[in-house]
């Protein structure tokens, strides 16, 4: 009876021994890292793509094409989370915390500020966004919820089927059928507008299109996804999807509390919308009579003038001559706050001599004020563009502008 109790003692020990989690640290002495990990080469031998595999329909067609990507792909192990991990920032405080397997996210998800605010909640399965995504930036409350669900192992093998069937070794597509896998997976996936030819519909497809181009681009969209104005609390965007489809009413309020606009959709399409701002104007008659073929007078009708001179789209849009993204790189000052990533869109009007002007922040209030204020301060500093031409002529251009904060 000594005898097994000892063992007993043994095995508990030995078990808590490899269940030790490790920790690291910052340079500076603060805890980096709490969890578990391990090193692996992720290798590919020219033997493993023989047998049930066609190597004619893979990219690679030589094995010495596959040991070069071998090489750059495996230069140094990675390293694979296992379990409950914790992040922390280098100034001590927990930054974010989840469950990991074999190095893929499966779980809940949470994330804070260095104050110990709770910034967001997410849930993965195999590293796919599934479940209700919440974040609360700096309220109490969600100023944003999205709602996915990740792909079954069976979607997921038919996809991966038609890949190595749709391509050549030189990487062409043979047939279509990857335009509907990755419009499934998210990567090609646009919201179908066509049959709304409606006046000012372009103002909410721009709008909208803001927004969908941020959403998790490797799960299906199903569900809600509510954005609210982080000073307001109240409703912002409102879109929803059903397995990747959008369906219902979208509508989109203005920084007044006021319902903006909304568009509703149907078998995918876009098939009604109003703009409660700016309404629809209908043609008025023309001041000059125009005659039918046999000298008749008629009633012609002719549209409206534009509600103000400044266009949304023209037929050579404005551009910078120089590289926007390395100027706003190079003088985007980041605010003290800047602990996670972020982006802040940002309107602005190109005038006829291509200076800047009426530059403000546009969609929801995601961010903090530091972040906004940071992103029109740089658009606002930028110099002159070309301006945007309508039959020739220059003439006065919205623009909108994503300025892209990276944590710090």
């Amino acid at each position: 009876m000594r005898r097994l109790f000892l063992f007993a003692i043994l095995a508990v020990a030995g078990y808590q021994s490899i269940a030790q989690k490790k920790v690291d640290y910052y340079s500076n002495g603060a805890k980096k890292f709490e969890g578990d990990y391990f090193y692996a080469w992720k290798t590919d031998e020219p033997g493993d793509l023989t047998g049930p595999l066609d190597t004619t329909e893979l990219y690679y067609s030589s094995e010495s094409e596959l040991s070069a990507l071998d090489l750059y792909m495996n230069m140094f192990p990675s390293k694979e989370y296992e379990g409950i991990c914790t992040f922390y920032f280098r100034t001590g405080e927990k930054a974010f915390q989840g469950n990991y397997s074999r190095g893929v996210k499966n779980g809940k998800f949470s994330y804070w500020w260095t104050d110990g605010t709770l910034v967001a909640e997410k849930s993965f399965v195999n590293g796919m966004a599934d479940g209700k995504w919440l974040t609360y930036g700096l309220a109490k409350q969600p100023l944003v919820t999205e709602s996915y669900k990740a792909f079954t192992q069976a979607q997921l093998d038919t996809l991966y089927g038609d890949i190595t069937k749709s391509f050549r070794r030189d990487g062409s597509s043979e047939d279509e059928r990857l335009d509907n896998d990755w419009w499934n997976m998210g990567s090609r996936r646009k919201i179908d507008y066509s049959d709304a030819e409606l006046a000012g519909v372009d103002r909410f497809v721009s709008q909208m299109d803001e927004f969908v181009k941020e959403l998790q681009q490797r799960s299906i969209w199903d569900g809600e996804f509510i954005y609210l104005n982080a000073e307001t609390k109240n409703k912002a965007i409102e879109m929803y999807f059903k397995d990747n489809v959008p369906v219902g009413t979208w509508k989109v309020w203005d920084g007044n509390e006021k319902l903006e606009m909304e568009g509703s959709f149907k078998d995918g399409k876009l098939v009604k919308f109003k703009d409660h701002i700016r309404p629809q104007q209908p043609p008025v008659p023309s001041a000059e009579p125009v005659r039918d073929a046999k000298g008749k007078e008629e009633q012609a009708l002719v549209e409206p003038p534009p509600p103000t001179e400044v266009f949304k789209y023209v037929e050579q849009m404005p551009e910078a001559p120089y590289d926007v993204n390395e100027y706003i790189s190079q003088n985007l000052q980041l605010p003290t706050d800047t602990v996670i990533a972020g982006r802040v869109n940002v309107q602005f009007v190109v005038q006829g001599d291509g200076t800047i002007t009426d530059v403000e922040r546009v969609g929801s209030k995601r961010w903090p004020a530091s972040y906004e204020e940071a992103a029109v301060n740089v658009v606002k500093s930028m110099p002159q563009w070309k301006p945007g031409k309508q039959n020739g002529r220059p003439v006065k251009v919205y623009f909108t502008l994503p300025v892209v904060f990276k944590a710090k």
